[in-house]
C-alpha cells in the first residue's frame, strides 16, 4: 500500500546472531569488571579470552548483516596494569621496642612517613623486586629487599638501632684498645688514632659525652717488679685534643669518676693490684691540671652541686683492715679546705649521697654491708640506717629525673622516671647495687639511659633503656676495664 512502510522482517540466522552478540556485550561487562580485582596474570588470560570473542562476534555479525565495517577487531590490552601493588609495615625502636612515627620508608621514587603506630603503606608499586630504605635523624638507616607478588604485601616488623656508638675495650693482636661499637654491637672502629707498644683502657665519658679519660700503658713505662705504669689521659669525644694528666710512678690503673658538671675528675690510681693502695688524684679539668695527691684513699662521691668531694682516708699504716681507722672528709674543691665529718674503726668502702644525708657503707665479714647515715648540715649527727637509696640521677630537657632508688616493692634497686606531672614511671625492676664508678648516663639526647652492673671481678655487664619506658637491652657483656 502507498505510503506505509513494510513490516521489518529479521531472518531466523539474523535474529540468532543478534541474540549472540547481546549475550557476548552484557558477559565482556561483567568479565572486565572482575577483571581488576583478580591477579595480573590471570587478568592477561581473561583479557585475550575476551578479545577473541569479541572479535569474532564481529566478524559474525559483520558477515551476518553485510553490512560494510573496519575488520579489525576491538583493541583490548592484554598487559597486566602496573602500579597496582602496595607494601605495609611496621618500624619500631631496636632499643625500646616504642613504635617510631615520623620514619621515611622509601621504595624507588615514592616516598611516605610512619604514622604515630609506627605504620607505613607505600603504594602504586610495580610487580617484582625493589629496595626499601628507613631512615630517620638519630637512626641508623636501613636497606632491605623486598619481592612484590601479591597486590598487598603486609611485610615483617622492622626496627631501627639509634645511632649510639658506645666505647668498649677490645683485645686484638694480645693488647687491649678502645673501641666504638654500635648499641647492637656492629660496626667495630678505633676510637682513638693507633698507637704502638701500648694499650688504651679504663674508658670513662663526663656526664654530657664531651670529654673522654682513659689509662694507657706503654711498654717502656714499668714498675721495679716489671708492671707497666700507667698514664691517664684526657681528650675531647672526637679526640681533637689530648692531656697527660697523670703520670704517676706508682698507679697502673686509673678510675676515673666525674662530677656532676663535668668540671672535676677525680682518679682513683691503683697499685700493685691491692685496694689498700689506692691513690686519689683530684684534676681541675678546665685547666688540665691536678690540683692534688690524697694517700690511701678506700671511697668517694662527689657533691650533688659539685662544688665539694667526700672521701675515706684510712688511717694506720701496717695494720690490720679492721684494726685501721677510716675518716670521712668533706674537700671543697674551689681552695682545698678539708673538714674531717666522721671517724670510725674498721673500713668504710663505700659514699654515696642522699638528698641532705650522706651514706657510709662498712664492709662485714658476713659479705653483706652495714650502713651509717650522717646529715651533711649536722655531721654531728650519725645514724644507724637500712638499704640506701642511691642518688645516682639525671635531669631530663623537661624538669623530669631519671632516678636510681631503693625499690618501693620488692627487693633491691628500681630505675625510676620522676615526673614533674603525673606518676612515676618505673622503667627497670630488681637491680643490684649499680658499681660506684659507673653512674648513670644519658644518651641520645635524652631519649636513652645507660646502667651498669657488676657480673664478676673486673667486670660488668651494660644496659640500655628509652626514658619513656619500654624494654631492657644487654648492649656489652663482660666488659673488661
Amino acid at each position: 500500500m502507498k505510503g506505509k512502510t513494510p513490516p521489518l522482517r529479521i531472518s531466523p540466522k539474523m535474529q540468532w546472531a543478534l541474540f549472540i552478540a547481546l549475550c557476548v556485550v552484557v558477559l565482556s561487562g561483567s568479565v572486565l569488571a572482575g577483571i581488576t580485582t583478580a591477579s595480573p596474570e590471570w587478568r592477561a588470560r581473561s583479557v585475550s579470552s575476551l578479545q577473541n570473542a569479541i572479535t569474532v562476534t564481529r566478524r559474525a555479525s559483520v558477515s551476518n548483516e553485510g553490512v560494510v565495517a573496519s575488520s579489525n577487531p576491538i583493541p583490548v590490552t592484554t598487559a597486566a596494569p602496573t602500579g597496582i601493588f602496595s607494601y605495609t609495615a611496621f618500624v619500631h625502636d631496636w632499643v625500646s621496642d616504642l613504635a617510631l612515627t615520623d620514619v621515611r620508608a622509601s621504595i624507588g621514587v615514592r616516598e611516605v612517613l610512619s604514622d604515630p603506630t609506627g605504620t607505613f603503606t607505600v603504594s602504586k608499586l610495580p610487580k617484582g623486586e625493589h629496595e626499601l630504605q628507613l631512615s630517620k635523624e638519630g637512626f641508623i638507616t636501613q636497606t632491605q629487599r623486598l619481592n612484590l607478588s601479591q597486590v598487598s604485601t603486609l611485610g615483617t616488623t622492622a626496627s631501627l638501632v639509634p645511632n649510639l656508638p658506645q666505647l668498649l675495650v677490645q683485645e686484638l693482636d694480645g693488647n687491649r684498645d678502645i673501641y666504638e661499637v654500635q648499641v647492637d654491637g656492629t660496626g667495630a672502629k678505633r676510637a682513638l688514632p693507633e698507637i704502638e707498644q701500648g694499650e688504651r683502657f679504663a674508658p670513662y665519658l663526663s656526664p654530657a659525652g664531651t670529654w673522654l679519660a682513659y689509662t694507657t700503658t706503654q711498654a717502656r713505662l714499668r714498675d721495679a717488679g716489671g708492671q707497666p705504669l700507667g698514664q691517664l689521659m684526657l681528650v675531647t669525644r672526637k679526640g681533637e685534643t689530648q692531656a697527660n694528666l697523670i703520670a704517676d710512678l706508682f698507679s697502673y690503673r686509673f678510675e676515673p669518676r666525674w662530677s656532676a658538671n663535668g668540671a672535676w675528675l677525680a682518679a682513683l690510681g691503683y697499685g700493685d693490684g691491692e685496694l689498700k693502695q689506692q691513690k686519689l688524684f683530684l684534676i681541675d679539668v678546665a685547666a688540665k691540671k691536678q690540683q692534688s695527691i690524697i694517700g690511701q684513699v678506700s671511697a668517694l662521691t662527689f657533691s650533688v652541686d659539685s662544688l665539694a668531694v667526700f672521701y675515706v682516708r684510712r688511717v694506720g699504716e701496717g695494720v690490720a683492715e679492721n684494726g685501721r681507722r677510716s675518716e670521712v672528709i668533706k674537700r671543697v674543691l674551689a681552695d682545698g679546705a678539708e673538714t674531717i665529718l666522721y671517724t670510725q674503726q674498721g673500713a668504710i668502702d663505700t659514699l654515696r649521697i642522699d638528698g641532705d644525708n650522706l651514706l657510709i657503707g662498712s664492709p662485714q665479714l658476713s659479705g653483706a654491708k652495714s650502713w651509717s647515715s650522717l646529715l651533711l648540715s649536722d655531721p654531728a649527727q650519725v645514724t644507724p640506717a637500712a638499704q640506701p637509696v642511691q642518688s645516682d640521677r639525671l635531669k631530663l630537657n623537661n624538669g623530669d629525673e631519671i632516678v636510681l632508688r631503693t625499690a618501693q616493692k620488692g627487693s633491691g634497686y628500681e630505675l625510676v622516671r620522676t615526673r614533674v606531672r603525673g606518676a612515676d614511671v618505673v622503667l627497670v625492676s630488681g637491680l643490684s647495687e649499680l658499681p660506684a664508678a659507673s653512674p648513670l648516663q644519658l644518651v641520645g639526647d635524652g631519649a636513652y639511659v645507660v646502667y651498669e652492673q657488676a657480673v664478676q671481678s673486673g667486670k660488668v655487664a651494660r644496659f640500655i633503656v628509652g626514658t619513656q619506658g619500654g624494654a631492657v637491652k644487654k648492649i656489652a657483656e663482660s666488659i673488661v676495664r
